[in-house]
């Protein structure tokens, strides 16, 4: 089974994303799945108050925080440590430094070792899921202004985290341009990929995931929890 599951950003922050981390946990079939969890987007800062840390050591996973700072290209250490993940974790921040990063360390070509050779569990939170896609929408650009980033390329579609919040949405007239499909997501909610199959997960079921694509004039369109339209391939409506 090979699962990537993009999360947009906390809901509630009572709850955080503990769901979805149990369920990442699940994913993986293992009582005490190895972590690898990346604060790159943060610049490696780093606090067991950090994103996330916390839920997954109370999931009962084995969380290995991995700096990315402090490697390079080619590194044996980096690859063992990446190869032996069952779950490679990246927290939100800013998406150019994590698409940096992953590139001048060669990280970017382990981490797709890993999911495609060893079934590694991709995921993320904001600039963390992003990250996954061909490319994301943040406000990494100059005096916090957005731009879309190239990305990795496992899921063939832009993705815009944080859609509740009125900046993000700018991402509604943004994607016109990109002349790509597009995905945005409110925060609450996440995009998974399990077996060729697209599933929208929710945290809070009043949050939800959108549709841009071309061959329907970018119109806004509200995905289902089944994501008909992505499986679809060529969406028309669900």
């Amino acid at each position: 089974m090979k699962a990537i599951v993009t999360i947009s950003g906390y809901g509630d922050k009572t709850i955080r994303t503990m769901s979805f981390i149990e369920h990442i946990k699940k994913l993986s079939e293992k009582d005490c799945p190895k972590v690898v969890f990346l604060p790159t987007a943060g610049f490696d800062n780093f606090t067991p108050e950090t994103e996330a840390y916390q839920d997954f050591v109370d999931a009962g996973c084995d969380v290995h925080v991995l700096k990315l700072s402090e490697y390079k290209k080619g590194s044996k250490k980096l690859e063992k440590i990446i190869m032996s993940a069952d779950i490679i974790y990246a927290i939100g921040g800013n998406l150019m430094r994590v698409m940096s990063e992953f590139t001048r360390t060669g990280a970017d070509e382990l981490f797709r070792r890993a999911h495609e050779e060893n079934g590694a569990i991709l995921c993320g939170i904001s600039s963390g899921a992003m990250c996954w896609y061909d490319r994301g929408y943040d406000d990494c650009g100059l005096d916090g202004s957005f731009m879309f980033v190239k990305c990795m390329g496992f899921l063939p579609y832009s993705f815009c985290p944080h859609y509740n919040a009125t900046k993000w949405k700018t991402y509604t007239e943004a994607v016109k341009y990109q002349k790509f499909p597009g995905i945005s997501a409110e925060d609450g909610a996440a995009i998974e990929y399990k077996d060729g199959k697209f599933t929208v997960l929710h945290e809070m079921e009043d949050r939800h995931a959108y549709l841009f694509h071309p061959e329907m004039d970018y119109k806004k369109t509200k995905l289902n929890k089944k994501a008909t339209l992505l499986n679809k391939g060529v969406p028309t409506k669900e």
